[in-house]
């Protein structure tokens, strides 16, 4: 999958993030560089290269709340958003907040939607959401 953001690139991991104590999750989104930077780059003396393209991402991050409202349903609210790019060797400042406010953009815990746990032994979750999509997970360390 391609980005259409102008600094976007290929697709590079979808996963999430979950903090169950704390009733979070964050679903993570991280796209390589686009080719902008990967010419740069090559068309730069080693010598004089600062940075390797294949470091280069932009994180988005939609931050979530859950209630575990029966002990197989969870209910999901977005709590807030985050951008993090890392261009060109740089570390740009995050636009927004997973973590809610302050983000630029106000979440006052928005309803996003729920998911059913059909099965979970830790390694392995299988959820229904609500729009009837069966997704299997697998934890990775």
């Amino acid at each position: 999958l391609k980005s259409q953001a102008p600094l976007g690139g290929r697709l590079r991991r979808v996963g999430q993030d979950i903090d169950g104590p704390g009733g979070r999750i964050d679903n993570v989104i991280e796209y390589e560089a686009n080719d902008v930077s990967r010419d740069l780059a090559a068309r730069l003396p080693e010598a004089v290269r600062l940075w390797d393209p294949a470091d280069d991402v932009i994180e988005q991050r939609v931050g979530l709340r859950f209630e575990i409202r029966e002990p197989d349903t969870v209910e999901l609210f977005v709590s807030g958003i985050s951008v993090a790019p890392k261009l060109f060797g740089y570390e740009f400042p995050k636009f927004g907040s997973a973590d809610g406010p302050p983000s630029p953009l106000p979440f006052p815990n928005v309803p996003f939607g729920m998911f059913r746990v059909l099965y979970n032994d830790g390694k392995i979750r299988i959820i229904k959401t609500g729009q009837n999509w069966i997704s299997v997970n697998e934890r990775r360390e």
